[in-house]
């Protein structure tokens, strides 16, 4: 098994906290969600009904051909198909840089023809509320007057999750399926919002307010869109937490990262802060599981140091080094195991810290023997 790609959500409120991982297995590339939180597990779970409710309220009534991929639940995750071809929004970057702006607006056009025509709605005078839609995009919803509003909100319907593949166009995500009424032309907005600063549109001479008016969004009302979407974000995300993955434009694999030194120095600070801050989450965790620490030198002793004085009911079962000569010896009273030993078990009770300078090639190591980042082992202190 092959990990080519992996992305940890670890800025979202703890239910909502997943790793969406896309894995070679057996020749055929499957894309994975995995809980990190025990309270993400039920929100996982739900994806099944989001399933149901999004195809359910599909309309044939045009002639685009519309599949949302289907979800399998396994083991506590849900596993996807791959699909070969192309977001929308990477359509959409190319046609910028090649300054086909034709193109540019066809598929602007055609996601708006999804979110309009392609699932059910009303026309409402007054946009109805409740408590659970206050609550996600605040009282400034009660503001929207003569909207036509799905009779579901799928918060994942954007850019990015819709991908043109051959003559399909496929729905890729629905983490986050209401039964409630959203104006069709707030999801719009989201959509071309976030687009648009996420890539920095503006760079390439378009306003942002002449696509709205291109989308048919009312511009007299943005200003309660640019609200309602602020208050989308805080119902998911953690307030001032630093992520990796948010933070930088182009997404790296796993992999890539790991074995990326450029990257590192750059961006050391931020890498080490995130390492700490995910050790300490997963130490919280941890229940009934044997606990290794990967490294026997300085690196270890302070990873040793730190669970003993702060996390007294985790216990150290023992020590992994690669270095033969030290296997059987003791370290901080506990004995050092060769690597094959514990991670060749075929029921995994463990859990493994790597306490090293060498991180990434002991990473590596780990993730070739089809072990996960924080499922499986997280890396402890360290230092550059």
């Amino acid at each position: 098994m092959n990990i080519l790609y992996a992305k940890y959500n670890r800025d979202r409120k703890p239910p909502f906290q997943i790793a969406t991982i896309f894995r070679e297995n057996n020749n055929k590339i499957e894309v994975v969600k995995k809980p990190l939180t025990k309270e993400a597990k039920l929100h996982l779970r739900t994806m099944v009904h989001n399933y149901n409710l999004i195809t359910g309220s599909i309309r044939n009534n045009s002639e685009l051909s519309l599949e949302v991929a289907p979800p399998k639940v396994a083991d506590g995750c849900v596993f996807f198909p791959y699909y070969n071809g192309r977001t929308f929004s990477n359509i959409l970057l190319d046609a910028l840089y090649l300054n086909q702006r034709d193109i540019f607006y066809k598929y602007l056009y055609v996601f708006r023809d999804i979110v309009v025509n392609k699932f059910n709605n009303t026309f409402f005078e007054d946009v109805p509320t409740s408590v659970l839609s206050l609550e996600i995009f605040g009282d400034e919803i009660k503001n929207l007057k003569n909207k036509y509003c799905s009779t579901i909100y799928n918060l994942d319907l954007n850019l990015l999750n819709t991908m043109q593949s051959d003559e399909k166009i496929i729905l890729l995500d629905y983490e986050w399926v209401f039964n409630i009424r959203v104006p069709v032309e707030f999801t719009i907005f989201r959509a071309i919002y976030d687009f648009y600063y996420s890539n920095n549109v503006e760079e390439f001479g378009l306003d942002i307010n002449e696509i709205y008016i291109k989308l048919g969004i009312n511009i007299d009302d943005t200003y309660i869109y640019k609200k309602m979407f602020e208050n989308v974000n805080n119902f998911i995300t953690i307030k001032n937490k630093k992520s990796y993955v948010k933070k930088r434009t182009l997404l790296i694999s796993w992999e890539e990262l790991l074995n990326s030194k450029e990257y590192y120095s750059y961006h050391y600070n931020e890498m080490r802060d995130f390492f700490n801050k995910d050790l300490t989450q997963r130490l919280s965790e941890l229940h009934d599981q044997y606990i290794y620490i990967w490294g026997t030198g300085k690196a270890s002793l302070m990873t040793t140091h730190f669970i003993r004085e702060n996390y007294k009911n985790i216990k150290i079962n023992g020590y992994i080094d690669n270095d033969r000569n030290k296997w059987g010896d003791s370290f901080e009273g506990k004995i050092i195991y060769s690597p094959e030993s514990i991670i060749n078990q075929e029921i995994k009770t463990y859990f493994i810290i790597i306490g090293s300078s060498y991180y990434r090639e002991i990473s590596n190591q780990l993730i070739k023997n089809n072990l996960n980042y924080y499922m499986d082992y997280c890396i402890g202190l360290h230092y550059k």
